[in-house]
């Protein structure tokens, strides 16, 4: 009998050192992919698409800003860093005007994705942009090109269009 409880009070101690051993690896990995997407706000990097070099200078609050030789890089510039900083809020809001809230949020959300789909524009988006300024899909082209750096690197695949 008393060897039995030995045993017993060995397995039991076997399990909780497996079961924190287990917790402590599963914390890591967690940390590992919250730092993993937490974006690099300093050092240098190499982004495809720009012309010519860009300097993002974030303040003591953390805001960007941004200088640039040419509108392009000034607008794909601004389209990177606030996909660094803000992709899942935007990813939200592009859900929202398409009507594909439900997909990420449950049932709960149908509702507000029917009135967004009754109310999405389907006029002819060329005439749109020739109501705007003249460079305004190009702007538009370019910020898109900034975000689609961050994102397609933390879910490849993700495209975001002008």
């Amino acid at each position: 009998m008393k060897k039995i409880k030995q045993l017993g009070a060995a397995a039991l101690a076997l399990c909780c050192v497996g079961a924190v051993a287990a917790q402590t690896a599963t914390s890591a990995q967690w940390q590992g992919k919250a730092e993993a997407a937490v974006a690099a706000i300093r050092g240098t990097a190499r982004v495809p698409g720009l012309k010519e070099a860009v300097r993002v200078q974030r303040d003591r609050w953390g805001v960007a800003h941004i200088y640039a030789r040419n509108s392009h890089d000034l607008f794909f510039a601004q389209g990177f860093v606030v996909a660094q900083d803000r992709l899942f809020q935007m990813e939200l809001w592009k859900r929202s005007g398409q009507g594909r809230l439900a997909e990420v949020l449950g049932p709960e959300a149908v509702a507000r994705d029917l009135n967004a789909r009754r109310l999405r524009y389907r006029g002819d988006m060329e005439a749109e942009f020739r109501s705007y300024a003249p460079d305004a899909k190009a702007i538009l082209e370019a910020f898109t090109a900034g975000i689609n750096v961050p994102a397609s690197s933390r879910r490849p695949g993700m495209r975001w269009t002008a």
